[in-house]
């Protein structure tokens, strides 16, 4: 597993509130009979999403590494990579400020349909200086998270590294 730290723009915050707006349309229509499905705390699980998808591609950006990526846009769900560098493929993953743990969706980790190779898990701090914030971001191959514990969250159940 690989760590990092960076600074990202203040502004990601407000544009990925914007940006959600499209996909919660698309997680009310698609998801609503779905186990997994958040019901009103759609709005705020894909404002997450989008953050972490905004900072993962200004990452690659700032080490001028050349990536294809999802659109932001749509309310069709993508089962495929939200990131691809040369063919390796990675889904970026959100931790809360105060998250003391990387989760991983045990279903959609053995989603044959989704071929990942690598994790990317993006833990912004949204507090502000001098219009930067902070966040921490980690690695790890899709192998690796086979050997965390399994057990039963909120919804369904996942793979837990404690960080």
């Amino acid at each position: 597993m690989k760590y990092y730290e960076i600074k990202y723009p203040q502004i990601f915050n407000h544009l990925a509130i914007e940006l959600a707006k499209d996909r919660v349309k698309g997680m009310h229509k698609n998801y609503k009979d779905k186990k997994y499905y958040w019901g009103d705390k759609c709005e705020e699980q894909n404002i997450k999403g989008v953050l972490a998808e905004i900072i993962s591609q200004y990452y690659f950006q700032t080490l001028e590494i050349k990536f294809k990526a999802l659109s932001y846009l749509g309310q069709e769900p993508e089962v495929e990579a939200d990131i691809v560098i040369n063919n390796y493929k990675l889904d970026v993953k959100y931790i809360p400020h105060y998250g003391k743990f990387l989760l991983v969706n045990y279903e959609a980790h053995n989603n044959p349909k989704k071929k990942i190779d690598k994790y990317m898990f993006i833990q912004p701090f949204q507090v502000a200086y001098k219009g930067y914030c902070k966040a921490k971001i980690w690695f790890i191959d899709h192998d690796g998270v086979n050997k965390w514990f399994k057990e039963k969250s909120t919804l369904t159940n996942v793979y837990k590294y404690i960080i």
